[in-house]
């Protein structure tokens, strides 16, 4: 089971960001600009138990960070 639980845009809309709170996972995806499809690009998988929740890019874009729920640790 999948609880999604946060979301990151890069200004341009190319990239997305998803985190999944229940599977330790942040998944990646890039826009299509020629279909409108998201296409996934990455999954990143985090420790067990830290349930990654809130994300947000930095202000450049070249950092994600994520706010993890059950970990207490960004």
């Amino acid at each position: 089971m999948s609880i999604f639980s946060g979301s990151a845009l890069t200004n341009t809309g190319c990239l997305a960001f998803v985190s999944d709170l229940a599977n330790n996972r942040i998944y990646s995806f890039s826009l299509n600009p020629d279909t409108g499809e998201l296409v996934m690009i990455g999954i990143t998988t985090s420790d067990s138990f830290l349930g990654p929740r809130h994300l947000i890019l930095n202000r450049d874009e070249s950092l994600l960070y994520t706010l993890n729920q059950r970990g207490s640790s960004a």
